[in-house]
């Protein structure tokens, strides 16, 4: 609604720009009257944009309706306000993700099907894996157990954009 109501404001102002270049251009009295009538229209519009929050309906007012994306205003706890895309679905406020938030959920799951084909082939048929965990106890692996250990480590910090 905001949107639209200054792309009409600005339409009139164009309007009324080009009536007083009309008037001075060919002096009619008409026109700068015309012109005049275009700042009382602004005035009108903006009063009511502000009559009816630009569009903007307070949750104490009413919910909007379930499933249908909105705008929203957040007020956190210290104070700060942002506006993003929400809706309602079964009462409850869901978030629509960025593409940063989306784009890090798949890097993670990369990442953790990479944890899990390492530990695969890192402990291949040993029978002691628990996920990508060694659960081997005895003395008699050196290397496998150390390896699997630190290349879950490094690929865990990754997740954490440590690396």
């Amino acid at each position: 609604m905001k949107q639209f109501i200054d792309k009409l404001i600005s339409r009139l102002e164009e309007e009324r720009q080009s009536y007083y270049e009309d008037y001075h251009l060919f002096k009619c009295e008409r026109d700068l009257g015309n012109a005049d009538g275009f700042k009382r229209s602004v005035k009108i519009i903006n009063e009511l944009a502000e009559e009816y929050n630009n569009g903007w309906i307070p949750c104490s007012e009413r919910l909007p309706e379930e499933n249908i994306e909105v705008d929203v205003t957040v007020r956190e706890i210290g104070g700060s306000t942002y506006t993003q895309t929400s809706w309602l679905q079964e009462g409850q406020w869901v978030v629509k993700k960025s593409i940063v938030d989306e784009l890090e959920t798949i890097r993670n799951k990369a990442i953790d099907d990479a944890i899990q084909t390492v530990a695969n082939e890192i402990c291949a048929g040993c029978g002691c894996l628990d996920g990508h965990t060694c659960t081997y106890k005895g003395h008699n692996c050196h290397v496998s157990q150390a390896m699997l250990g630190k290349v879950v480590r490094v690929l865990e910090q990754m997740k954490g954009g440590a690396v």
